[in-house]
């Protein structure tokens, strides 16, 4: 029997999700990655909403590109329209790029810290300890 589309992508999908899950909730332990987590997030968002609006804006062009090739009208300005696009394009794929490696480097860094400083020291592990002495 044929496995379904969406079947098939659970299968592929999943594995890597709950992976990512996983590392996001380690992560998420600690106290600085909830602060620096809400940084990583508009740094990374940033970039990539400006990366998704310039292929928009790409493919709108290269539309109106060919429409105007088509229907026979002056290609001057949407050539010039290209190429102003383009660059704003590639420009935002690497700011993209240069987010990602900072949530990494930046997630690796809270890991690092975490393993040199030991537990985490929390308000309950904190009364627990005076509790106990």
């Amino acid at each position: 029997m044929a496995t379904m589309p969406h079947e098939s992508l659970k299968k592929t999908v999943g594995p890597i999700y709950d992976s990512a899950l996983g590392f996001v909730n380690t992560v998420w332990q600690f106290p600085e990655a909830q602060l620096f987590s809400h940084i990583y997030l508009v740094l990374a968002a940033v970039p990539i909403l400006i990366f998704l609006l310039s292929i928009v804006f790409i493919s709108f062009g290269l539309v109106s590109f060919l429409l105007f090739i088509l229907i026979g009208v002056e290609v001057f300005v949407v050539v010039l329209s290209l190429c102003i696009l383009v660059p704003v394009l590639i420009i935002c794929f690497w700011v993209a790029v240069v987010a990602f490696l900072a949530i990494f480097i930046g997630i690796k860094v809270l890991h690092l810290a975490a393993e040199f400083s030991g537990p985490v020291k929390t308000p309950s592990t904190i009364s627990k300890a005076t509790k106990e002495q």
